[in-house]
């Protein structure tokens, strides 16, 4: 199932392998100039998504196997299969210190 056409306008490869996106498709996708994009070959045809504010080291974060994953995780979450919810960062930590069998209030980091 492919996704949902919004506007559809033409464009043509030049000889160099450049292909002009047309203006009203820049204008309404928010693109400008040095905008990099990542190219996949889909079934349904060249797909070009636009890597608006991505980190260039985030790059592993959008694959399509973690991007997977994601979804698989959201979908447990909202079915309610996760381990406990903590309310602060201490009451985090206090559960690993007692996985790890170290007294409630013990620090590790001490030497």
């Amino acid at each position: 199932m492919g996704a949902t056409v919004l506007l559809m306008a033409s464009a043509r490869l030049c000889s160099d392998g450049r292909v002009t996106i047309p203006k009203d498709l820049r204008d309404a996708a928010g693109l400008r100039v040095g905008t990099e994009f990542d190219a996949e070959l889909t079934d349904d045809g060249i797909l070009l998504r636009p890597r608006l504010g991505r980190d260039a080291d985030q790059w592993w974060f959008w694959t399509e196997e973690w991007q997977a994953k994601e979804l698989e995780a959201e979908a447990d979450i909202a079915a309610g299969r996760h381990g406990p919810v903590f309310s602060s960062g201490e009451e985090f930590l206090t559960a690993l210190r007692e996985l790890a069998g170290l007294g409630p209030g013990s620090d590790s980091t001490a030497g």
